[in-house]
């Protein structure tokens, strides 16, 4: 979770807060990871999509794609994401997408109640999510970055 926010130059610019990945009911997720641009101004990506179980013959694609050290697993599944939603400000005033639409494959190898531990299928790092309830503050707070930006409309060229 998180791109470029995550990576080398974005940890410099963007320190990183708090970081959810919510499953909803009916299938759907979302990822959200706020941040303090320049250690000021708050803000948040975040991507909202959709959670598939992988088929056999997928797995099998990415088993011979990647060549994981680790066979890929039929708790495998894909989650489809929309283009990362920026907001910046306490309210999300200033928001705009960001980057194009896609796909992550990750690995399911431990789920209980509390946590889930996955592998990337592309990279092989692994994540451990805190599994949260749908009454939770974090439910919550990553569920309000549904909603689609605000952007400003721009004047259209008069010709």
């Amino acid at each position: 979770i998180g791109g470029f926010v995550r990576g080398p130059a974005g940890r410099v610019l963007f320190k990183t807060e708090e970081v959810y990945n919510v499953l909803l009911d009916g299938g759907g997720v979302v990822n959200t990871l706020f941040f303090k641009f320049l250690n000021v101004i708050p803000g948040s990506v975040s991507l909202s999509g959709s959670i598939v179980k992988t088929t056999p013959e997928e797995r099998q694609q990415l088993q011979d794609k990647y060549n994981p050290a680790r066979p890929i697993s039929p708790n495998t599944i894909k989650l489809n994401l929309g283009a990362p939603l920026v907001r910046f400000g306490r309210s999300g005033l200033v928001n705009f997408d960001v980057g194009p639409a896609n796909t992550a494959i990750l690995d399911t190898l431990y789920l209980d109640s509390r946590i889930r531990v996955s592998r990337s299928a592309r990279f092989g790092n692994y994540i451990v999510l805190k599994r949260v309830a749908q009454s939770s503050d974090a439910y919550a707070r990553a569920n309000a970055f549904k909603t689609p930006p605000i952007a400003p409309k721009l004047p259209s060229a008069v010709g």
